[in-house]
């Protein structure tokens, strides 16, 4: 991976020798980590549509940022995934296929 800041460091999970070097994590999807072990752990960023897989983290610490990332080629494709399905269903309500 290319990064534009350079003197940022960037772990992948979950190949990280200490997690107390993590300030941070990007999230996309449930997590099954135990947070716990995350002792500097500043902040939680949704990299989906939402914060829902966030919040049911058992034992998320109170003293945690969330943060909702919004970006509008997200929004855009949210938008295309929401209309394909409508479409979808009308096309097979109309021919009578459900």
């Amino acid at each position: 991976m290319d990064f534009k800041i350079p003197d940022l460091p960037v772990l992948i999970w979950p190949d990280i020798d200490d997690l107390k070097k993590v300030k941070f994590l990007i999230l996309l999807g449930e997590w099954k980590a135990n947070l716990q072990e995350f002792s500097n752990l500043r902040a939680l960023l949704s990299f989906g549509a939402g914060v829902d897989y966030i919040l049911v983290i058992p034992n998320i610490l109170k003293n945690i940022s969330i943060v909702r990332l919004e970006d509008s080629i997200l929004k855009k494709g949210m938008i295309e995934y929401v209309l394909l399905f409508v479409l979808r269903l009308r096309r097979l309500f109309w021919e009578g296929l459900w």
